[in-house]
């Protein structure tokens, strides 16, 4: 069996060579039009949606940490709404374009290469959190889970989501899923094993390119059994990506359905209790 290290290493290596975003852009990474590009895509996909998951215009003045910061879209809301801002990547491609993103902005933030399951700050050092879409990516989610809130003060808040366990996933309906998702799904940029998709586990991780070495979806009770010392305020599903089906000119009520009843991340608002 494959040690935690060695896999870590092949995430790192995976994300260093297929940053956020890099599977579909039509413009050079780190280009201010790769960056406004993704913030449209962003903004489409899910921005609309849930914007208020992320308390973006919240946290000014207050700590925050972005644990996973890819190519900087999360840091860089919070460091235009003011916040003190802080973000770690485990890859430098990832610190790199971020750092990018807010010079083009002349914005400021604390940028770190850091692993997720080993945070390099000392107990109880933010006010609020948020890491999107990441820590299904890492060998160990649960300890990585650990230090998000350990980092996190007593009566901090935060938001960490995850590829959800839909209920489609279930054994007695992943049948028909998994043939909605061949015949639908076969032609997404990068992701050109999409169409033969076995099982859910390949579907959470082949949404992140062909190579993309791990992924995992995630329950509410998963979620809960995770933060057990945390208040959870509200779960909500979203993300579905309707414009790799219906292009980018999708009806609005079309876009609502499907990111309620399809929708691939479960977000989890929460609050440290001790």
């Amino acid at each position: 069996m494959m040690r935690s290290s060695e896999n870590l290493a092949q995430v790192e290596e995976y994300w260093s060579s297929n940053p956020l975003g890099s599977l579909e852009t039509p413009f050079p990474e780190g280009s201010k039009d790769f960056f406004e590009w993704h913030a449209r895509i962003r903004d489409y996909d899910e921005g609309d949606f849930c914007q208020s998951m992320y308390e973006f215009d919240q946290h000014s003045d207050k700590k925050v940490l972005d644990i996973g910061c890819g190519n900087g879209w999360l840091v860089w809301n919070f460091a235009r709404n003011g916040a003190k801002i802080t973000g770690v990547d485990l890859t430098s491609t990832a610190i790199e374009l971020t750092k990018k993103r807010l010079s083009i902005y002349d914005l400021n933030a604390d940028l770190r290469v850091a692993n997720a399951e080993s945070l390099p700050f000392a107990d109880n050092s933010f006010d609020y959190l948020t890491s999107a879409g990441v820590l299904h990516h890492t060998p160990d989610t649960e300890k990585a889970v650990s230090e998000a809130i350990r980092v996190l003060r007593p009566g901090g808040r935060g938001m960490i989501s995850f590829y959800y366990l839909h209920p489609l996933m279930l054994p007695v309906l992943w049948p028909v899923t998994r043939l909605f998702i061949q015949l639908l799904f076969k032609a997404v940029p990068g992701r050109s094993q999409f169409g033969s998709v076995k099982t859910p586990d390949d579907l959470v991780r082949l949404y992140d390119g062909n190579n993309n070495p791990i992924g995992k979806a995630y329950s509410r009770a998963d979620m809960r059994r995770m933060m057990s010392n945390c208040r959870i305020e509200k779960f909500e599903i979203h993300y579905f990506p309707t414009r790799f089906l219906l292009g980018e000119n999708a009806p609005k009520v079309v876009r609502v359905i499907l990111d309620r009843m399809l929708g691939l991340m479960i977000y989890t608002k929460f609050e440290k209790m001790s």
